[in-house]
């Protein structure tokens, strides 16, 4: 398998990762502004301050105004002025560790998920910086039943995943393979 290039590495990333960032918040901005521009969103600084509003879009959808204290689906919700500060380090320093690792792993599918993962991760950074909270909008539900509210953040960081398990499951075996078959190959070749 041909390397990847660190300078490609470098342009995804800051190609991919800015772009899931912006979306996340113009996301964002679209359910949770109060009359203010998409610039004035990206900056504004602020405390949360919890209600619920909700739009019935589809009869299993709903758009909702939540804030996430805590992680995802409200896991070890912060109650004090520091909590969010903890989780914001663990966020950056898990962010860190998918970044190192970006630059070893030479799979096209991970070196594509982590700029994902990270753009996605730094959208909710961004928010719990802000507000020391997460702005959560959709809402899906069935028979009385919802799913925790989330956000698109939260769906690329999902995705990114996503890939990187599927690359682990079902292509490592694939390149596995492969190589021990070039192995093989080469050793026949050489005797």
């Amino acid at each position: 398998m041909k390397n990847i290039t660190i300078r490609t590495k470098i342009i995804l990333l800051l190609t991919i990762a800015p772009l899931c960032f912006l979306l996340d918040q113009l996301t964002k901005w679209l359910v949770f502004k109060d009359n203010e521009t998409f610039i004035q969103w990206l900056v504004k600084f602020g405390t949360a301050v919890q209600h619920y509003k909700y739009t019935e879009i589809l009869p299993f959808f709903n758009i909702v105004e939540i804030w996430n204290f805590g992680i995802s689906f409200g896991l070890f919700s912060q109650n004090n002025d520091y909590g969010h500060l903890f989780l914001i380090a663990i966020a950056i320093t898990i962010c860190i560790i998918f970044l190192v690792w970006l630059f070893y792993v030479n799979e096209k599918l991970i070196i594509f998920a982590i700029p994902i993962l990270i753009g996605g991760a730094l959208g909710n950074i961004w928010d719990r910086l802000r507000f020391q909270a997460v702005a959560d909008f959709l809402d899906f539900h069935a028979f009385g039943w919802h799913y925790p509210s989330f956000n698109l953040a939260d769906t690329f960081v999902f995705i990114a995943i996503a890939l990187i398990v599927f690359d682990g499951l079902f292509l490592e075996k694939k390149r596995d393979s492969a190589n021990q078959k070039n192995i093989n190959q080469e050793k026949n070749n050489n005797d």
